[in-house]
């Protein structure tokens, strides 16, 4: 059984990423990726639905700062004379801000705390419940919140966790294509010549 869909017309008009614009709630929430997942759950998404990548996301970026990074590790590995050789993934670490590395690695971590803190609420809890006074039974209330708080800190940290880490592996992967790509493109015109 074969469904057919029938397109949408619709004027064309000039695209703009929504990350570019959006606030931190919309970014923490991928709330700006909302109208993309509205389109593709009324019908298939064709190349018009897409929104254009941001400028840091480009394979010509990427591949530009990975170039600029190898071009310095090879000039300063051949002036050094030590060592035993070039180091390719100092240079594609290096072409990349550390503000990148620090945010998915405190995220990470924040994410782990979380984790962690979830089973130490609920048996601080589990005692609370188990009193018989019921003096100071307030305290169940702020352990409940804390499973829930760190319950919803680890879902966001996790999710922007592992988005920029997918996003700064396909930088990665992109911009190593990119100059293997330059490097045989220029071998085919030495060959050529």
């Amino acid at each position: 059984m074969t469904v057919s869909y029938d397109r949408l017309e619709s004027e064309p008009r000039h695209k703009e990423n929504p990350k570019k614009n959006a606030n931190v709630f919309s970014i923490l929430s991928f709330w700006w990726v909302g109208e993309l997942l509205a389109i593709g759950n009324k019908r298939p998404l064709e190349k018009d639905d897409l929104f254009p990548l941001l400028d840091e996301d480009k394979t010509q970026t990427s591949t530009k700062k990975l170039q600029r990074t190898w071009n310095e590790e090879t000039t300063s590995c051949a002036s050094d004379k030590r060592g035993n050789g070039y180091r390719l993934l100092k240079a594609i670490i290096r072409a990349f801000p550390y503000t990148d590395y620090m945010f998915i690695s405190s995220t990470a971590l924040l994410a782990g705390v979380c984790n962690v803190l979830q089973p130490v609420f609920l048996s601080l809890l589990l005692l609370e419940l188990m009193k018989t006074s019921v003096e100071e039974f307030w305290w169940a209330y702020i352990y409940a919140a804390g499973i829930c708080l760190s319950s919803f800190v680890r879902a966001i940290a996790t999710h922007q966790w592992s988005y920029h880490a997918y996003l700064m592996g396909v930088r990665w992967k992109s911009a190593t294509i990119g100059i293997v790509y330059k490097k045989v493109r220029a071998m085919q015109l030495t060959k050529i010549k």
